[in-house]
């Protein structure tokens, strides 16, 4: 944004301070034009005042010399007869024009000659005689383009302070916006991580302290409504999430307790209904278990990151981890690769729930009898042939509760939530793909 306010300013004013130098510089050149006419005239009126209309031919030079003798400028002088043939021609005028006759019909005009620019005066110097009196200028004096050094040092000079004055207008007003911006991402960011709130930048506590920006003022405003909001609406989240979790874990403990009490009993109806009752039991604690997971995963969301880090070897709480997975799937067997070694600087819990979490998902949906795991620089991949996974379940991977109903398998939904948490918490990468049944999750780690 501050670049293209910085462009916009400098081009529009720009503009106007060049639009300013060629009407002025098209002022001057009618001015000086005007400027020349005015001593043209004067010289020839001095002429005339000299007696020039009625010298003889042997006294012109001296009148004319007497008449000249302070100008400093090249002047050139034609006397025509009144068949506007040349009868008298001072030296200035041979040498420049040569066989040259400028008109007569105009009384002033310019007149280029080779490489020379003429300002000529027509005068009637008698009824018989035309005196045609001429200024030798410089080849672009009365063109309005022309400009000579000093105009071009005053064109860069305005340059350079219209540039300056342009980044400054841009740097002070663009600045609150680029606060305000920098803010509302640090927030941002920080809710996500469930971190505090960053502090108020000092620019924007002093102009809100001096209160002369009304609409900085105003946008102030609404994003502290907003931040006030969102922190409302997340203590709210936590809260009910703790209460929800306490509300269904309180009638399901008792419901659990009075199926055991009944189970105790030995009367020959309650024997007929075992079999229900312990099916009840079950799902009772099934749905213990995802509370009590979700609430797991929740205070892990809503807090912030753990202190406790230590450096930690990937490939040996791989392999731990693998081997523990694989009694609970003794059909099933792993690959495990490592190209070097791999260290990890983080909490030992998080990096555990995560690779237990990756291998075992792979195994719950692997549809051979084989995973792969490879530990390749910074990245961790796992790798299986997966049974099917449903569009819809796809398009919502990592949030909670989102798990596809394959038959034989239960899953409460919360791995990948666990996984995308801590990733996000550790500042590491997580990639899924799934493509012609084979499926690769990829944790991608910062450089060592």
């Amino acid at each position: 944004m501050k670049r293209k306010f910085f462009l916009t300013s400098f081009i529009f004013i720009i503009s106007i301070a060049f639009t300013t130098v060629f009407v002025t510089s098209f002022y001057f050149a009618q001015e000086r034009e005007w400027l020349v006419d005015q001593q043209i005239e004067a010289i020839a009126s001095g002429l005339l005042a000299n007696e020039l209309k009625d010298a003889q031919m042997a006294q012109m030079d001296d009148i004319i010399a007497d008449a000249l003798f302070d100008q400093p400028r090249t002047i050139l002088l034609n006397i025509y007869d009144k068949d506007q043939k040349i009868i008298y021609q001072n030296l200035n005028s041979q040498n420049i024009l040569g066989d040259e006759t400028p008109p007569l019909t105009e009384k002033l005009f310019s007149y280029e000659s080779d490489d020379h620019t003429i300002r000529f005066l027509n005068f009637p110097l008698s009824a018989n005689k035309m005196l045609q009196v001429g200024l030798l200028l410089d080849q672009q004096e009365l063109q309005w383009w022309a400009m000579n050094r000093r105009i071009l040092v005053l064109m860069a000079i305005i340059l350079a302070i219209v540039l300056v004055w342009a980044w400054i207008q841009a740097r002070i007003l663009v600045k609150p916006l680029e606060d305000v911006s920098f803010y509302i991402h640090s927030l941002a960011s920080n809710v996500e991580k469930n971190s505090p709130h960053p502090s108020i930048p000092s620019s924007l506590k002093k102009m809100m302290a001096g209160k002369k920006d009304k609409e900085i003022q105003q946008l102030w405003d609404s994003l502290n409504s907003f931040r006030n909001a969102v922190d409302t609406k997340i203590k709210l989240t936590k809260t009910t999430v703790a209460q929800m979790a306490h509300e269904l874990k309180t009638p399901l403990t008792i419901i659990r307790n009075t199926y055991e009490l009944l189970l105790s009993k030995k009367s020959e109806e309650q024997v007929q209904d075992k079999k229900m009752i312990n099916d009840a039991i079950d799902e009772t604690d099934r749905l213990n278990t995802t509370i009590s997971r979700f609430l797991e995963w929740s205070r892990f969301e809503s807090t912030e990151s753990n202190s406790t880090i230590h450096a930690i070897k990937l490939a040996p709480l791989i392999e731990e981890i693998l081997s523990s997975t694989n009694k609970a799937y003794p059909e099933l067997s792993y690959e495990f690769e490592q190209t070097e070694q791999l260290q990890i600087l983080t909490n030992l819990e998080d990096l555990r729930q995560l690779v237990r979490n990756l291998v075992d998902n792979a195994y719950k949906y692997s549809n051979e009898k084989i995973i792969q795991v490879q530990l390749n620089k910074n990245e961790l991949t796992i790798k299986n042939n997966s049974l099917p996974i449903p569009e819809k379940v796809f398009q919502r991977l990592g949030e909670p509760f989102n798990s596809g109903k394959i038959e034989g398998k239960k899953s409460i939904g919360l791995g990948l939530a666990w996984i995308i948490s801590i990733c996000k918490r550790n500042q590491w990468r997580f990639t899924f793909n799934y493509d012609n049944s084979i499926a690769i999750a990829k944790i991608i780690f910062p450089p060592s």
